[in-house]
């Protein structure tokens, strides 16, 4: 739903769908990423900044897997 009001370019909306759906499945990165870019259209920049990092840090596996090697972070702003 978020994707589609994104589309729309109602990035509030979109925001806070990808809001909900990171309270729902909070390690789904993707979702996170949906999320960052949303706040980043809407000018909040500092909360995309950390939604983005959070996602990251799942694709890369951070907690098990501290430096990241295994996974480019550019998959997760593309």
């Amino acid at each position: 739903l978020g994707a589609a009001y994104a589309s729309k370019g109602d990035m509030e909306a979109a925001a806070e769908q990808f809001e909900k759906a990171v309270s729902l499945e909070p390690d789904y990165a993707e979702a996170y990423r949906n999320l960052g870019l949303a706040l980043q259209h809407l000018g909040r920049l500092e909360e995309a900044r950390d939604v983005l990092l959070k996602g990251i840090q799942l694709m890369t596996g951070a907690a098990e897997n501290p430096s990241g090697k295994d996974q480019p972070i550019a998959k997760l702003l593309h």
